[in-house]
């Protein structure tokens, strides 16, 4: 279950979110679980964070940042990545179907057994990405 207080700052918007983590640089926000369809969070700092389950379809998340981030088994169909930071995420079992991840960095992102069919990582950077029994289909790079 995610920590209430953190959602609740998340909840805010990334402005405020991104200044409660400069203020907190030692905690590592618990986001597990979440279910926020059509977040707008672009920008947001959500590096280090557990966000495993958790479901943000149809989300904006460009900019973001989920660096080193535990995604597994996360929900992000539909949602944009435009330019995301995703190095080192842990996106095993995770949903990416139909994300648009234009310019991301996913440098050294797992992805095993990640669902990305139909998935956008045009001009990507998929450097050292573990795409293991990923589904790709109807992908575009």
């Amino acid at each position: 279950m995610a920590n209430q207080e953190q959602l609740r700052i998340l909840k805010q918007g990334a402005r405020e979110w991104n200044l409660w983590r400069e203020n907190h640089p030692d905690i590592r926000p618990d986001l597990k679980r979440i279910k926020w369809n059509h977040a707008e969070l672009v920008g947001a700092n959500l590096s280090d964070a557990n966000l495993s389950y958790a479901d943000l379809s149809w989300s904006n998340l460009n900019s973001a940042s989920f660096s080193r981030a535990n995604l597994k088994h996360a929900n992000f169909a539909y949602a944009n990545f435009v330019e995301a930071n995703l190095s080192e995420a842990d996106l095993s079992n995770a949903c990416i179907s139909s994300a648009h991840l234009f310019g991301a960095n996913l440098s050294g992102a797992v992805l095993t057994d990640a669902l990305c069919n139909h998935a956008r990582f045009i001009s990507a950077n998929l450097s050292g990405a573990d795409f293991i029994r990923a589904n790709l289909d109807y992908s575009r790079f």
